[in-house]
C-alpha cells in the first residue's frame, strides 16, 4: 500500500518525468526479483551447511571412538 502513495506522489509532472518514473519502477521490481533469488540460494545453503556439519559431527565422533579403542 506504501508503494502505491509513494507512485501517486511521483506521477505528478512537475516532480518526475515519465522516463524516470518508469526506471524507478523497473529498478524496484528488479531488487524485488534479485532478493527472491538471494533468499532462495540461502535457503538452500542452509539446507547444505546442516548436512555438512552433521557429516563432521559424525567423523569427529567416529575418529574419538576408534582411537579409544586402540
Amino acid at each position: 500500500m506504501e508503494e502505491e502513495i509513494l507512485v501517486k506522489n511521483f506521477s505528478d509532472s512537475s516532480y518526475i518525468k515519465e522516463e524516470e518514473l518508469l526506471k524507478i519502477i523497473h529498478d524496484f521490481i528488479e531488487e524485488s526479483v534479485l532478493q527472491g533469488i538471494i533468499n532462495e540460494f540461502v535457503k538452500e545453503d542452509v539446507g547444505y551447511l546442516r548436512l555438512k556439519n552433521r557429516q563432521i559431527r559424525w567423523l569427529a565422533a567416529k575418529t574419538r571412538f576408534r582411537g579409544s579403542l586402540e
